[in-house]
């Protein structure tokens, strides 16, 4: 990857996670029990967020930002396509 894109890369995720966590501020701090779906907005930052990790292939930050967020079996998948893409399927297993 070049510096350029990698540099691009970390400012995309920078600015994803301050949206991602003002959303979750904003989330504890109103109720939107009325709204369709009031966790929309802090879903859609966090699945932006587990592109970049995972195309950064970043298994501890995806990891952290999981259990965040309600863990799914995609989640898992990405987390075990990492860990195999560094050949280390092993540590993908709890210990």
């Amino acid at each position: 990857m070049a510096s350029s894109d990698r540099t691009g890369i970390e400012a995309f995720e920078r600015e994803v996670r301050a949206r991602f966590d003002r959303e979750c501020a904003a989330r504890s701090q109103q109720n939107r029990a009325g709204a369709p779906n009031p966790n929309y907005a802090r879903n859609r930052w966090g699945g932006m967020l587990k592109a970049a990790y995972s195309h950064r292939r970043n298994a501890a930050k995806y990891i952290e930002l999981a259990t965040q967020t309600e863990l799914m079996q995609l989640d898992c998948e990405a987390i075990a396509a990492m860990f195999q893409a560094k050949r280390k399927p092993k540590d993908a297993l709890p210990g």
